[in-house]
């Protein structure tokens, strides 16, 4: 207006208002001014700081005012839903900007809110190997939890495959849920220890093993200090488990002397 003079008694950064905007007058509004008369003015020099504080956790309601409150503009803060293993369906899981973050009140904002840990299918499990099945689990968002099953005659090409599974193939489930599936083994069997071995005759080790349906591979002979030529001085796998009808060989001593033979 003609005959009035602006004086810019403050320039100074604000919270709602962007750079070369006047955000306060010292007189108000509609007041009748003599001509040469002066408007005293604060002039921002741009948006104020605002650090993001963590809202993780809260409730969505809540994590929108205590930004609101900080002084983000409302109209700028924005809502996506997604699932989470660790945070409770309606708490914030996190927003971006991050935590500790620093914007202003013009600053988008995302705010992440758990739906919860979501659904999945069960996978067909039936068939597979242990390997494959893990596999099939973890791309499910499911946790594998094997049981073993010995099985006498299982023919080689089932070992290690799943042979049953707790939850039917395709049955719905939490993300993250423990299910339980059955691996199929030989059975084992407890090999004797040296000492209930070693030192008897090839064929008492013999009968021994054969009680246990383990098949015996030798006389191999070996060299011993220890044992009498022709006493039992070494047996393969004494005092593990092994498989029922697994092939051990059996070592006696021939005395003293370098070397191992048949």
């Amino acid at each position: 207006e003609a005959g009035i003079t602006l004086v810019v008694d403050v320039e100074e950064k604000a919270l709602k208002y962007g750079k070369n905007v006047v955000f306060k007058q010292l007189t108000q509004a509609g007041t009748k001014m003599p001509e040469g008369a002066k408007i005293h003015v604060h002039v921002s020099t741009g948006y104020k700081d605002i650090t993001v504080q963590d809202v993780a956790g809260k409730g969505q309601d809540a994590a929108l005012r205590a930004l609101e409150e900080d002084g983000f503009n409302r109209k700028n803060i924005k809502v996506k839903t997604e699932e989470s293993m660790t945070v409770k369906k309606g708490l914030v899981i996190k927003t971006d900007p991050a935590a500790g973050e620093v914007g202003n009140y013009v600053t988008n904002i995302t705010i992440y809110v758990s739906s919860g840990v979501g659904k999945t299918k069960m996978p067909d499990l039936v068939g597979k190997t242990k390997t494959q099945a893990e596999k099939l689990l973890k791309e499910a968002g499911l946790v594998g939890e094997a049981e073993i099953s010995e099985i006498e005659d299982l023919p080689t090409e089932n070992v290690n495959m799943v042979m049953e599974q707790f939850y039917e193939a395709d049955t719905e489930l939490d993300k993250g849920t423990t299910v339980k599936y059955t691996v199929a083994v030989k059975m084992m069997v407890q090999m004797p220890e040296e000492s209930e071995l070693l030192g008897k005759t090839y064929a008492e080790v013999v009968k021994i093993l054969e009680k246990l349906d383990i098949v015996i591979d030798g006389p191999y002979t070996t060299s011993s200090t220890t044992y009498d030529k022709d006493l039992v001085a070494r047996v393969e796998d004494a005092g593990k488990k092994v498989e029922i009808g697994a092939t051990i060989k059996v070592y006696v001593s021939k005395g003293p002397g370098p070397g191992t033979g048949t």
